[in-house]
């Protein structure tokens, strides 16, 4: 079993030093000798008038709970914070967990910081203003 320290915090200045076995960062995790990332990404509902516990609930349970919904203008979103090895797979599994559920949402847009960064630089070699 391990010795646990425990620090009076007014009485000690110094940090507490930890175990040097257990430095260091942990590699990034593998699936099929992938890499897997956070990807981050917004889903563009439609077919939901307003948000409800029970509207919460099932997106939660149909997306694992890697969501945050929300309404703005009217407008009903999902962003999501995913891992997989690229944006594509963590999208494409998002949209049929969605839509998968049996409350009629559809996904009718998708957005992604990365998406919009390609989307610009694509805009700037064609010579075409974006705001």
């Amino acid at each position: 079993m391990s010795k646990v320290d425990l620090v009076n915090a007014e009485e000690s200045t110094k940090p507490r030093q930890g175990d040097s076995t257990i430095r260091g960062a942990l590699p990034a995790p593998e699936c099929n000798g992938r890499t897997m990332k956070t990807q981050r990404f917004t889903l563009i509902l439609s077919g939901i008038a307003e948000i409800t516990p029970e509207l919460a609930d099932t997106l939660y349970e149909a997306t694992h709970g890697d969501i945050e919904l929300n309404q703005r203008d009217g407008v009903v979103f999902l962003e999501f914070q995913r891992t997989a090895s690229i944006l594509r797979d963590a999208v494409v599994s998002a949209i049929s967990e969605v839509e998968g559920t049996a409350i009629g949402v559809r996904v009718v847009r998708v957005e992604s910081e990365a998406a919009n960064v390609i989307a610009k630089i694509n805009a700037d070699l064609l010579g075409v203003a974006t705001t």
